[in-house]
């Protein structure tokens, strides 16, 4: 009897404090950048369209990893992907524990306002200040229909949900919709950028992060060691 309880015991412990993680969607997207210099790349990602979660795929000298980033928890894990046959096998590695940020928000007296072009396309202008004659940022987006809801402005900005939000203020709730092309300019840097959705399949992948993780300090090129 007390052999079955710990056993027991052992088995919620590693329930509660395991994370299982489902991704339902996999999503390649292109983007281009523009100006100052023109590049091209892709980028191919694992969504969970019910809790908003990404799973990343990174390439760096034919070594791939892939990361999930918990927001709420400042936290990223980080794992080895290994191709065979087309077919694609996640190893947790270990996972970075990021600081709570106590630096000034930059962004806070910034304005958004986002405008209905017509039913696809949407202005987003971020100005520096309510006197809205500087801008910081300024995009249009191209929304669709979709099976699933994944209205994501995709930004070097940190305000980026309130955009978000504002965009779906415009959209039919009894639908879905995603945004499916993007343009954007940073008017302090002087870059742009196109960005489109290539390809969206339905997918079925479950990956764990173990009961007891494996902190390390975030290194960039640390992700591509062995």
């Amino acid at each position: 009897m007390k052999k079955s309880f710990l056993l027991l015991l052992c088995l919620i412990s590693m329930f509660v404090f395991s994370q299982e993680y489902h991704f339902d969607h996999f999503i390649r997207e292109q983007s281009k950048r523009i100006k100052p210099d023109k590049q091209e790349w892709i980028s191919e990602s694992f969504y969970d369209s019910v809790n908003n979660k990404k799973l990343v795929l990174i390439t760096q000298n034919n070594k791939t990893i892939a990361t999930i980033y918990e927001k709420e928890n400042r936290i990223r894990h980080v794992f080895k992907v290994n191709k065979s046959n087309g077919n694609l096998t996640f190893a947790y590695k270990y996972s970075n524990q990021f600081p709570e940020q106590k630096t000034k928000d930059y962004d806070k007296e910034n304005v958004i306002k986002v405008e209905k072009i017509d039913s696809l396309y949407y202005n987003i202008i971020v100005f520096k200040n309510a006197r809205l004659k500087r801008k910081k940022i300024s995009g249009i987006v191209k929304i669709e229909k979709s099976q699933f809801d994944y209205v994501n402005f995709s930004a070097d900005y940190s305000r980026t949900d309130e955009i978000n939000e504002k965009i779906k203020s415009f959209l039919n709730p009894k639908f879905k919709y995603i945004v499916s092309s993007q343009q954007t300019k940073y008017y302090t840097s002087g870059y742009a950028f196109e960005e489109s959705t290539q390809k969206i399949e339905k997918t079925d992948l479950n990956i764990m992060v173990p009961e007891k993780l494996v902190l390390k300090e975030y290194n960039y090129w640390s992700y591509f060691e062995e």
